[in-house]
């Protein structure tokens, strides 16, 4: 019980401490499962899982006075056996925190999902899933932190400012409106996914995922106005496989579509068994990432049973943000545990005969 309250104070600090890109995107998407995919809920072996990943894009971003920070944290289980014996449903919530720049422009999400697991044979090797969540979110345009046009730039597809040229002004201006000093709005959103797993032979194993999300485009201007979300599509795939005694690859891939713009990421991560008597695991690996700007990252980690650690570094090499930046990247830090709560067995009591 130590353990799980320790972890979950951890996720808590990270999430009100570190944190944010200028959209929730994570090198360690892993660590990130009920934002990544609503099907990945429930999708392990154990009781329950708990976690959490935060971010710091940029300590100071070239005219901005604040780093841009992002935190996620989850909870989810398996928690019943489906309508086949070999089958289960999973259920998550996670909570996501985002803060963008001079403008101050905050997100404020919640989901909760469920996913269905069905497995295609007896001996669960291969089992495919489908989940959905439910969404609430809600964001605030913080009114007295805007400076100038300049600013207003990393705030702009957030709030519909444009569209009305004296709440604009009013901004510039770093005024009010009403006497209230920032402005609010609130959407719901509907997420469905798919996953894939496949255990091949005793050491490697397949996972493949596929998220739809905004598919009915909902409104999430603060301002006048109407300002949709495109529909998001999310693409992701790990492969692990053992090269030598002791060492796994884990090559990894992410792609996200949202309108015309295009975020994809691929990585490979080293684990090296350095304890086999204490199940300590150390990894390390590269990724790199391209969608506005290139950036190359520094994956390192650990794990010891069934706790896992996390930290990785994108370092920016060309650019809109590598020259924002000056180059400075982002840091991550997750953890995350799997719990396990067995059943006590009922034994029947021996009972000696006398005569014997």
């Amino acid at each position: 019980m130590r353990k799980i309250s320790t972890l979950i104070v951890a996720c808590f600090l990270m999430f009100t401490q570190v944190g944010n890109t200028q959209d929730l995107h994570f090198t360690m998407f892993d660590f990130s499962p009920m934002y990544l995919n609503p099907a990945l809920a429930g999708a392990y072996s154990g009781t329950y899982r708990i976690g959490g990943i935060a971010r710091q894009q940029w300590s100071v971003p070239a005219g901005t006075s604040d780093a841009f920070r992002t935190g996620s944290i989850f909870i989810d289980s398996p928690i019943i056996r489906g309508i086949r014996k070999q089958d289960w449903i999973g259920v998550g919530i996670g909570f996501d925190y985002d803060q963008v720049g001079e403008v101050s422009v905050k997100s404020s999400l919640s989901r909760i999902g469920a996913s269905y697991h069905l497995s295609l044979d007896k001996k669960q090797t291969n089992i495919f899933t489908f989940g959905v969540q439910l969404e609430n979110a809600s964001r605030t345009l913080d009114l007295t932190d805007a400076r100038s046009g300049a600013a207003l730039a990393n705030a702009g597809r957030w709030a519909t400012l444009n569209d009305d040229p004296s709440l604009l002004a009013l901004v510039q201006s770093g005024g009010s409106q009403n006497g209230e000093p920032s402005l609010d709005g609130t959407y719901r959103d509907v997420i469905f996914g798919l996953g894939y797993r496949s255990k091949i032979g005793r050491t490697n194993s397949l996972s493949l995922g596929l998220a739809l999300s905004q598919l009915f485009n909902p409104d999430q201007s603060v301002a006048q106005g109407r300002f949709e979300l495109p529909t998001k599509i999310t693409f992701h795939g790990q492969y692990r496989f053992l090269l030598v005694p002791r060492l796994t690859m884990t090559p990894g891939v992410i792609v996200q579509k949202q309108s015309n713009t295009w975020d994809r990421g691929v990585q490979t991560v080293f684990g090296y068994l350095f304890k086999p008597e204490k199940g300590l695991v150390l990894n390390g690996g590269l990724g790199f990432r391209a969608v506005n700007a290139s950036a190359l990252q520094f994956i390192l980690g650990a794990e010891i049973k069934d706790l896992r650690f996390g930290l990785s570094y994108d370092m920016q090499l060309a650019g809109d943000i590598a020259t924002a930046s000056n180059t400075v990247g982002g840091f991550e830090i997750g953890v995350a545990y799997v719990g396990r709560i067995y059943k006590k067995p009922k034994v029947k009591p021996l009972i000696i005969c006398p005569r014997l």
